[in-house]
């Protein structure tokens, strides 16, 4: 049986092989992208670039958002040292505790050593008054995680969502 089911398995990966390249197969669906397990993420053989989805729902409609290019998601790829807390009635931010975030430019999520599915991952470009500001809006379950070109992080915790983060200061 283990011997059958690797032949079945060798007998996809090399028609999936002859099709990329020009020969046929009676194999179906597109053989040049793979999707994860998690089904959030496409990754493009032939040109090794990763591609997120971004769930344009999310947002109010009207907002310009955008899928990030492999590009512009690398360009947010970083670990980030969070503050987490809550603001209290005068509207200032309450410290109590710290977290690190590790952001892949594969589109990968992980909080606090704790690997995350990520759901949506867009682009956010608007005016707030004087500039434009571009954001990466990262969408987990239960949270949303902003990203600004600047660094900046803002959101919810994607381990308890009734704690507020934010980069340190």
């Amino acid at each position: 049986m283990k011997t059958f089911l690797r032949l079945i398995g060798v007998g996809l990966f090399l028609g999936a092989l002859l099709s990329g390249c020009g020969g046929s197969s009676s194999s179906s669906g597109d053989t040049n992208s793979t999707t994860d397990t998690n089904d959030t993420a496409d990754i493009n053989q032939t040109t090794d670039t990763q591609m997120v989805t971004c769930d344009t729902t999310l947002f109010q409609a009207g907002a310009n958002v955008v899928t990030p290019t492999a590009v512009q998601l690398e360009s947010y790829a970083n670990e980030y040292d969070l503050d987490e807390g809550y603001y209290n009635d005068s509207y200032e931010f309450v410290q109590t505790g710290t977290a690190v975030m590790n952001f892949g430019a594969d589109g990968t999520l992980t909080y606090d050593g704790t690997i995350y599915d990520v759901k949506s991952v867009c682009l956010e470009t608007f005016n707030d008054g004087t500039q434009d500001i571009e954001q990466l809006v990262i969408s987990t379950e239960v949270s949303n995680i902003d990203i600004q070109s600047s660094g900046y992080v803002t959101g919810s915790s994607p381990a308890d969502t009734t704690i507020t983060i934010q980069s340190q200061m």
